[in-house]
């Protein structure tokens, strides 16, 4: 069974786990960062990829590049466990389709 949300639902669910990221960004070296989502656009389409994503931020004439880290970087805390690792859900217009099973699962490694 699916259960339906709309989209301020859907970020609502986000909210907490982005509050310790943020927090955990904050204690990483500068110019690292730690970006719970990964958005490739593709042959006019937009892919979401949910987990853990180390990146150095680079400034280059102007410019910001995103330098990919990998999913774990030697020497660094560790991050908070990510909930929404491997989520995967339907957007039909403004709503989202997530199993039931899958929003229990998030709700119980909630911090």
């Amino acid at each position: 069974m699916e259960v339906e949300l709309n989209e301020e639902e859907f970020k609502k669910l986000f909210e907490e786990y982005l509050k310790s990221i943020y927090e955990y960004n904050s204690k990483l070296p500068k110019g690292i960062v730690l970006k719970p989502f990964h958005y490739v656009y593709r042959n006019g389409k937009k892919y979401v990829y949910v987990g853990r994503y180390f990146y150095k931020v680079i400034k280059e004439h102007g410019k910001i590049k995103w330098k990919y880290l990998g999913k774990e970087v030697p020497g660094l805390p560790k991050p908070p466990i990510n909930p929404f690792e491997g989520l995967k859900f339907r957007k039909v217009g403004n709503k989202y389709y997530i199993k039931e099973e899958e929003l229990k699962r998030i709700f119980r490694m909630m911090p």
